[in-house]
């Protein structure tokens, strides 16, 4: 068995998380009586007027509405006044999401491990990202029809690792090798043996695409160009999986990411060769890296100060809530 020694700040940082989730988990048991309360306050914010004596049957509307929520810091969220500055860090996510707080990923911990193969010695051909069968059907980037007229037209394979998950409605398509479900070093293995990953449309903002730049393999990205007039849209256009597959690669561009037109199989042709002729090393974005995530973590857990955004936001004092 191998012992992991944890640094002194990593195990202050898991600590803080735990100590965290417990505070989460001790406010979603608290009792009807501190429900109660809440609701006192809220009915008088609601009103402009604190200090109002609520009646009996408002106070039991919000509080039987407040017990209907399966997470009391939605709860507290609703039931405290709205601030007059809001820290836009209430939700962590893996993606620079409007009004999120980015917490993201890392993945060089692992896929670096892995070997980069030299372009002399890299396969002719190109890993479709469609893990289930059913994703070459449901409104897919690219027809099924499509992938052995390119295969044939640039003489480059394409495989897959889809699995059947149709029960025997669809069978794969035509000029598409499947090699079923892979371990991850046979995967990682086979994928850095690639001259590109191709995006089918599904899944949507998957990691794979950064896995595949990390072993030196660039990424074909389709979107939809029907529905948007720029590669470079703001906000939550950015990530409208409707239109884009992967809204966090488009800061990419060749020869790390391709972004092509979905549907156009002359496109996707021209970036498959365009990705042969031009090899990339290793080119995982620093953001994807631990280093950049334990910084993140650090900016969250230990550089925050909980206690002034509580009372920037409302959220303190609590009064006589026990």
């Amino acid at each position: 068995m191998q012992l992991v020694m944890i640094r002194p700040r990593v195990a202050l940082v898991i600590f803080a998380v735990g100590a965290s989730l417990l505070v989460l988990l001790d406010l979603q048991f608290r009792s009807e009586s501190t429900l109660r309360r809440l609701a006192e306050k809220q009915i008088g914010w609601s009103s402009g007027q604190v200090d109002r004596s609520p009646t009996e049957e408002s106070l039991t509307t919000v509080t039987q509405e407040a017990k209907s929520w399966t997470n009391l810091t939605t709860a507290l969220d609703e039931l405290m006044p709205d601030p007059a500055v809001t820290w836009k860090g209430d939700v962590m996510a893996p993606y620079e999401y409007p009004d999120h707080y980015y917490l993201g990923y890392a993945l060089d911990h692992h896929c670096e491990k892995n070997p980069l193969v030299a372009p002399e010695l890299k396969k002719d051909y190109a890993f479709i990202l469609s893990k289930r069968l059913s994703y070459y059907y449901s409104n897919p980037a690219f027809l099924p029809e499509t992938w052995s007229g390119v295969s044939q037209s640039i003489g480059m394979e394409m495989v897959s690792v889809a699995y059947d998950d149709t029960k025997g409605e669809h069978v794969m398509p035509e000029g598409v090798r499947t090699l079923g479900r892979l371990s991850r070093e046979d995967f990682y293995v086979m994928l850095g043996s690639s001259r590109a990953m191709i995006g089918n449309g599904n899944p949507v903002l998957s990691p794979s695409p950064f896995d595949a730049l990390c072993i030196g393999v660039p990424f074909i990205h389709p979107y939809d160009p029907t529905r948007t007039k720029t590669l470079q849209p703001q906000g939550w256009d950015r990530f409208h999986t409707g239109v884009f597959q992967h809204g966090a690669l488009l800061d990419l561009a060749p020869p790390y990411v391709y972004h092509i037109p979905r549907r156009n199989v002359t496109a996707l042709s021209e970036a498959l060769l365009a990705a042969k002729a031009n090899p990339i090393g290793r080119s995982l974005p620093e953001k994807y890296k631990m280093a950049s995530l334990m910084q993140r973590v650090k900016n969250l857990v230990e550089d925050t100060d909980w206690e002034a955004l509580a009372w920037m936001e409302g959220r303190l004092p609590l009064g006589d809530i026990p």
